[in-house]
């Protein structure tokens, strides 16, 4: 047997574990929520939200200082740490944490992971991204469950904060929305987990300014050890540990297989919020969370048996030359090349695109001299 036909894309091992750390990243972000909710008890939500990223910074830049990767931000990734410290961190937590105290975890954690539709409309609105109609039958039955939570059947509006709950929920998912956007578009040239802890850093110092000036000094906070064992887990465990497991683990599957992963956390929020909080679900909170599970999981993905990011067998990702993965020009990683391909197919919003149609073809080994049987060439239809 020849070294080539022994070498396959992923170990079943590799793969095993891949699948039980993202299982566990789902996990830790669905109690993140509930843990929320209860810290909620004791700390104002401009200043848990600055405490999560502000402690989520600290582990973050020790760890990629342990690594010998902490480096500044280079100036062509400024524009995403940006959007995402400021947009996606700050905006969409902010905002997430006052409506949590004015709706319950249930509904909060629904309404925050609509995400997946507003992408799908942005993208439709501001940049002519025409979905099929597969995707435009998933954005109407998402958005009918939307509506069927926010209808007075299942949310009384005549409540206090009612109005202001569902609204900043329903504002910082169109905000984290339109920050995926800018993440398929932007040519990322250090990591994502490089940029990080800027990006967290970016967004507690202004949450920790408008806190102060919102909801006064923290000297007020009535302090125990239960309070620091949930800020503890809702920071640095469920924020940074979870980036780090999401960096490190993420890329070993397809961009599909990773938003299937990502469904599972407002399915552990809701289920968790029912066993740890007392939540009650109504039929109809049911049948919209169903007809909003069902609007995210029914556009089209990528063939199952392509795999987006190829990993050696040791576990690393191969990197071949310049030359062998070009769209138009040479790509520096075939990881960070197939990477924004495989968003496009996931999203769909290759289709109506104002680029030219891609076709996918798959190379023999032999012509790359990398240890696969196969590696995924996008290139430019002629």
């Amino acid at each position: 047997m020849t070294g080539a036909s022994q070498a396959i894309p992923f170990r079943a091992v590799h793969f095993d574990a891949t699948k039980r750390w993202l299982a566990v990243m789902v996990v830790l972000w669905g109690l993140s929520w509930p843990a929320t909710q209860m810290a909620l008890d004791f700390v104002p939500p401009l200043w848990l939200a600055a405490f999560r990223f502000g402690s989520a910074a600290i582990c973050l830049t020790i760890f990629l200082a342990l690594r010998g990767q902490l480096k500044l931000p280079k100036r062509a990734d400024m524009p995403i740490v940006l959007s995402v410290g400021l947009m996606q961190m700050m905006t969409f937590t902010g905002l997430g944490m006052i409506a949590m105290t004015q709706t319950d975890t249930s509904h909060s954690v629904l309404l925050a992971y609509t995400t997946p539709l507003w992408s799908m409309l942005l993208a439709w609105i501001a940049l002519r991204e025409m979905p099929a109609p597969a995707q435009l039958v998933a954005l109407a039955v998402g958005l009918s469950g939307v509506a069927l939570i926010c209808s007075p059947l299942e949310t009384d509006w005549s409540q206090p904060g009612a109005f202001t709950g569902a609204g900043f929920l329903l504002i910082g998912a169109i905000s984290w929305s339109a920050v995926i956007l800018h993440v398929r578009r932007h040519r990322w040239t250090s990591a994502p987990l490089a940029l990080a802890p800027w990006q967290m850093v970016l967004a507690a110092i202004p949450l920790a300014v408008i806190a102060f000036l919102l909801e006064g000094a923290p000297h007020a906070i009535r302090w125990n050890l239960d309070l620091v064992g949930m800020l503890v887990f809702i920071g640095p465990i469920a924020t940074s540990a979870c980036f780090v497991i999401s960096s490190e683990y993420g890329r070993r599957i397809s961009a599909f297989s990773m938003a299937n992963y990502t469904l599972g956390v407002p399915l552990i929020g809701v289920a968790s919020s029912v066993l740890l909080l007392g939540n009650r679900l109504s039929p109809i909170f049911l049948m919209g969370l169903g007809l909003v599970m069902v609007g995210m999981v029914l556009p089209p993905g990528p063939p199952a048996e392509v795999e987006a990011f190829p990993f050696s067998p040791a576990g690393g990702p191969v990197r071949p030359g310049p030359r062998l993965c070009q769209v138009g020009k040479p790509q520096s990683s075939c990881a960070e090349h197939c990477s924004i391909h495989a968003a496009g197919l996931l999203s769909g919003n290759l289709r109506g695109s104002t680029r030219k149609p891609m076709k996918v073809s798959l190379l023999p080994l032999w012509r790359h001299r990398i240890p696969h049987r196969a590696h995924i060439l996008f290139q430019m239809a002629e």
